[in-house]
């Protein structure tokens, strides 16, 4: 019997979602960097969005999510989460031939909201310290996560400005290109229940308007082999490996083993 898992039902079993304020950067890194940062079992899968020996990668800037739902049915959450994906993977071994997203490494600064994302999702989720700031006359916004307790041990930090008006992203090739590795389950690994997916819905992508943004990545003591970068982040007017700002609605559904 699975103690834990009975736990889980018992508490709760259904799906969760909210709203998002986000700056979405994809970048391109090495498949030797991305590589170990992988449970055993997946692997990087074949795509056109790099040449042969890089892959891509988002980084999600959440500066704001709102009106999370909890296990309460009263009780919603609200606040700043970094999270990073590395999309277009695959199961080892498998007859299963669906590409899915793996996220190595998420802070947010809401402790239920860590709590849950480990207890329920078996997400890597990090309390931590995050602070945003934004300066309307330039245009300009910026994004720091830091340990919790110790605010000058650095994660990472973003700084993002606009890149023109805001703008049909169905009206941007770059943006069309990229939906399908924002529209990729999220799969999830822990001892107990192997591999299990998440559904994440990004609600209106078709229809949505995106702001273009360009900045620059710093990390710090990020995760291993990604530790003091210095990143230049494009605009997706320029490059489909860009980025973008976007307002959406999202749904995650119950994790479900992989079979």
């Amino acid at each position: 019997m699975n103690i834990i898992n009975d736990i889980q039902k018992l508490l709760w079993s259904g799906d969760i979602s909210g709203s998002a304020s986000s700056v979405i950067a994809v970048v391109a890194m090495e498949d030797s960097v991305l590589t170990p940062l992988l449970p055993d079992g997946l692997k990087l899968a074949t795509q056109l969005l790099t040449e042969p020996g890089l892959h891509p990668v988002y980084f999600a800037f959440n500066f704001k999510q709102i009106n999370v739902t909890t296990p309460l049915p009263f009780f919603k959450l609200n606040y700043a989460e970094f999270a990073m994906g590395i999309p277009y993977l695959q199961l080892q071994n498998s007859a299963i031939t669906n590409n899915f997203a793996f996220s190595p490494v998420l802070y947010l600064n809401s402790l239920p909201a860590t709590l849950g994302g480990r207890f329920f999702f078996s997400l890597p989720k990090n309390f931590s310290h995050i602070q945003i700031a934004q300066n309307k006359k330039k245009n300009e916004s910026s994004f720091l996560a830091s340990h919790y307790f110790n605010h000058n041990e650095t994660y990472l930090q973003g700084i993002f400005n606009q890149d023109g008006p805001a703008i049909k992203g169905h009206s941007l090739k770059n943006f069309v290109d990229i939906m399908p590795l924002l529209k990729q389950p999220l799969i999830v690994y822990d001892v107990l229940n192997g591999f299990r997916y998440t559904d994440y819905d990004m609600e209106g992508l078709d229809t949505c308007y995106i702001q273009p943004m360009t900045g620059s990545c710093k990390t710090d003591d990020f995760i291993t082999g990604i530790q003091h970068k210095n990143m230049a982040l494009q605009s997706i007017n320029n490059s489909v490996l860009g980025t973008f700002k976007i307002d959406y609605n999202w749904k995650l559904s119950k994790a479900t083993p992989v079979k």
